[in-house]
């Protein structure tokens, strides 16, 4: 049988998006639109390759949730692993790792932007837990502001230096001190922003439950990768 003559279309499609093998099998390994995290090197997975569709299914809707939420900070890897188990994982906030297990059984493109969304407000909700308090406390606003002379600069010249001194004091000490610092965000609020603004319904995060429940139990592939045991993640 004659070999296949891959499109010089899709060729370059599968180059760019870091794919690569012969056949109808390959790694895939998709970078972020913003180009690769500095702590993430671009290497290939030493795992089964994902199938051709499969990677690129991946590929174009993680890019698409990736340019709606820029303010999210985000920019992940995109690994699509050819394991037959649901497994859904990150390491960081720089790879984000989907079997193609789990991804056959996302039967539309919204069902699969839900289960990526989820991971990425995952990454967003843990980068948050694990940033320093000072960082994560909206209620750290400046003194009551009461002007004074010249303390707001401008026309009579540069602002108050006694002002400017209590305004560094404030920086420096974090704030009010006996504000609450507050939980990081919920990953399922921030999975459903996330889906609207890249146009699809927040009502397909309920729809893919049963597959996310199902994946929960599958930690095989995370501890390889991660050489960690997972924290459990309540239903």
């Amino acid at each position: 049988m004659a070999a296949r003559v891959r499109p010089v279309w899709l060729a370059s499609v599968l180059a760019v998006a870091g794919c690569l093998g012969d056949g109808e099998k390959l790694s895939c390994v998709t970078p972020s639109p913003f180009g690769p995290p500095p702590e993430v090197k671009l290497a290939r997975v030493s795992h089964a390759p994902a199938s051709q569709e499969e990677a690129m299914r991946v590929s174009l809707v993680g890019q698409k949730l990736l340019l709606a939420n820029k303010e999210a900070g985000l920019r992940p890897v995109f690994h699509t692993v050819g394991v037959p188990t649901a497994e859904l994982f990150h390491k960081g906030t720089g790879e984000l790792y989907v079997t193609e297990g789990l991804t056959k059984q996302c039967k539309t493109e919204a069902q699969l932007a839900a289960v990526l969304a989820l991971e990425m407000g995952r990454m967003v909700s843990e980068r948050e837990l694990l940033a320093s308090p000072g960082t994560r406390r909206p209620e750290r606003l400046p003194p009551q502001e009461i002007r004074v002379g010249t303390d707001a600069g401008g026309t009579f010249g540069p602002a108050d230096a006694t002002r400017l001194a209590e305004l560094s004091k404030f920086e420096r000490t974090g704030g009010r001190p006996n504000a609450v610092v507050p939980p990081p965000p919920d990953a399922n609020v921030l999975a459903r922003a996330y889906l609207a603004k890249a146009g699809y319904g927040e009502k397909e995060l309920d729809g893919v439950e049963p597959i996310l429940k199902a994946a929960r139990a599958n930690v095989t592939l995370e501890k390889q990768l991660t050489g960690t045991t997972p924290v459990p993640v309540r239903p």
